[in-house]
């Protein structure tokens, strides 16, 4: 007797192997069923409302220079074949449907593993894009821009390994134009380079003189590595002006995918490149919104379909073309990273 497919596949996706994602774990999340996003893109320095006479009416003003922005969420939607010469492989006469099954929802599974962790790959690889240049780009050539300030794309005035650099003042600066800008309701902050620069940054002679205690104040307490989140380790923190700042390494790599133009296809690449970091408050607003996703039911009318409110869907259906049996399958999301309040976050280049 056939047993229904799906059976089989219940349960087996979410037993996957879930990719590190340090930065995406930083977002709110939020869903979008209809697969647009509205954000506000501040163009103006907020200002201070001024109290008027009671009983005189309010106080009106132009905010033409406030305006929001609609943008469709991008979808990822990742699939391949299993194919007949998986099913021929069995001696005539044998009958072993459970068997085969089991097996065909092993391989299954474990591609729609590989394929949901590139899908993750990409919504890490967005919040750092937009992180570093203010911008996500897709791959049919649409930019989304947040407006990130030019203030907020500091420069490192020398190399950390370089004598006479001060890491902590670089740092102090890109905090600085958070605060004033972004106003965050905290003064702890996160700073986050690729790991491989972690040792410039410790070595450092500004570092290594604020780490020895002056008058039993320590204002820098940096040890022995902690993963405290998959994907990144935390080193330690240190203070700079009046803030104190978490001091983390991360080390993830993606592959860049070939066949679209992108520079260096086929190459590791880091998320967050060397040289290259991230300041942000504790408590950033940054949202992961979620587009709704159509299911896939091949005997299901689309016009009575509703968009499943998931992060990622895995699917997979029988396909019967020209006397070939097959089981297509896949995995689809529609994620997009916001950065809610634009100010609120800033990047270091040139740190080495």
């Amino acid at each position: 007797m056939v047993v229904e497919l799906n059976k089989y596949f219940a349960g087996g996706f979410e037993k996957r192997k879930k990719p590190a994602q340090f930065f995406t774990n930083l977002c709110r999340k939020e869903f979008a069923l209809e697969g647009t996003v509205k954000f506000d893109k501040r163009d103006v320095f907020p200002l201070v409302s001024v109290n008027i006479q009671s009983g005189t009416g309010g106080r009106w003003h132009n905010l033409d220079k406030y305006n929001a922005e609609e943008y469709t969420i991008p979808e990822y939607n990742d699939g391949s074949t299993l194919g007949e010469n998986f099913y021929k492989k069995r001696a005539f006469g044998q009958h072993e449907y459970a068997r085969k099954a089991v097996k065909a929802v092993d391989i299954i599974a474990r591609n729609q593993g590989i394929l949901s962790e590139w899908q993750r790959n990409a919504q890490e690889k967005q919040v750092v894009d937009a992180l570093l240049t203010g911008k996500i780009k897709l791959v049919n050539g649409d930019e989304i821009d947040f407006k990130k300030k030019a203030s907020h794309s500091l420069t490192s005035s020398k190399k950390f390994s370089e004598t006479g650099a001060k890491p902590l003042s670089e740092v102090e600066k890109a905090i600085q134009v958070i605060l004033d800008d972004g106003k965050p309701a905290t003064s702890d902050f996160h700073y986050i380079m690729n790991s491989s620069d972690i040792n410039d940054f410790i070595s450092n002679d500004e570092v290594q003189k604020a780490a020895k205690k002056l008058d039993g104040i320590d204002r820098v307490a940096i040890g022995m590595p902690e993963e405290k989140a998959f994907g990144a380790s935390l080193m330690g923190k240190f203070a700079t002006g009046g803030t104190n700042v978490y001091l983390w390494g991360v080390n993830t790599k993606y592959q860049v995918p070939m066949g679209f133009g992108f520079a260096g296809e086929g190459t590791q690449q880091f998320f967050l490149p060397k040289g290259k970091s991230i300041v942000i408050p504790t408590n950033p607003q940054f949202v992961m919104y979620y587009g709704g996703l159509m299911p896939c039911a091949p005997d299901q009318d689309p016009l009575y379909m509703q968009p499943l409110e998931e992060e990622q869907i895995a699917y997979q259906y029988v396909v019967c073309e020209k006397g070939c049996s097959s089981i297509e399958y896949g995995v689809k999301m529609a994620p997009l990273f916001v950065p809610e309040n634009g100010d609120d976050y800033a990047s270091i280049e040139g740190i080495s």
